[in-house]
């Protein structure tokens, strides 16, 4: 839900900053601003409404499972696939991203080297491996939505993204789901909110399949599709 939110927010904020470099804009791209700064407010306020729920059973599902400790084999890997990551990330000219490619680039490393602090510490949760690990794929994710998908750096991060996911997707293969640890109201909450987040990315979806939706920059559409395949993520979870 975070991801989608940021994205979102970013969107509206680049549709209003062309609508003010434009003053005297067409009206058919008048009508098409209108329209995205309508549906982009309205996909705003109620992911804002969920990711505040979310949150809430988000952390009752992290106190359940914060202090399963991860085995030494499992730790072991953990930090050495990070460290190979990191390594390689470096070698991604940074400088030819956009600037929040930048900074994504830079969220991505912090969190990888976590994941090695956490490792070679060998006190590591399960928990702890796992959030350092998927936010190091989200953040490579969004680090790729600032490169241009056919340039060198684009083509890497995106590598480098699918071997972060897999990475994730195996340090989190041993915890718990929520509907493992949550009560019954729990549960049926997490449902509810699951299928609210369902409809938002198809409502996301459409508005970007939506003609209005070619004022959008290219780089908004990138980061709210990459936004999309993580609420995917969350609800599948």
């Amino acid at each position: 839900a975070r991801d989608g939110l940021d994205a979102i927010t970013k969107m509206r904020a680049q549709v209003q900053q062309k609508g003010a470099e434009s003053p005297i804009a067409l009206s058919e791209e008048d009508r098409k601003r209108m329209k995205m700064l309508r549906e982009l407010g309205r996909l705003q306020d109620e992911e804002t409404g969920l990711r505040g729920d979310t949150k809430a059973l988000r952390e009752q599902w992290r106190e359940a499972v914060g202090d399963r400790q991860a085995t030494p084999d499992a730790t072991k890997q953990a930090g050495q696939d990070a460290a190979k990551l990191r390594e390689d990330l470096d070698t991604i000219n940074d400088a030819r991203l956009s600037r929040e490619g930048r900074r994504a680039w830079e969220d991505a490393r912090e969190a990888l080297q976590r994941l090695e602090a956490a490792a070679e510490d060998g006190q590591a949760s399960e928990l702890e491996l796992f959030e350092a690990a998927r936010e190091a794929a989200d953040a490579l994710e969004r680090a790729g939505a600032g490169a241009e998908s056919d340039e060198a750096e684009g083509k890497r991060l995106g590598e480098l993204g699918k071997r972060a996911e897999r990475l994730s997707d195996r340090l989190g293969k041993p915890l718990p789901g929520p509907g493992e640890v949550l009560d019954e109201a729990g549960r049926e909450r997490l449902e509810r909110l699951a299928d609210a987040q369902q409809s938002l990315r198809e409502r996301a979806e459409r508005l970007l399949d939506d003609p209005a939706a070619d004022i959008l920059p290219g780089e908004g559409k990138q980061a709210m599709r990459s936004a999309d395949r993580g609420m995917q993520r969350a609800r599948d979870q």
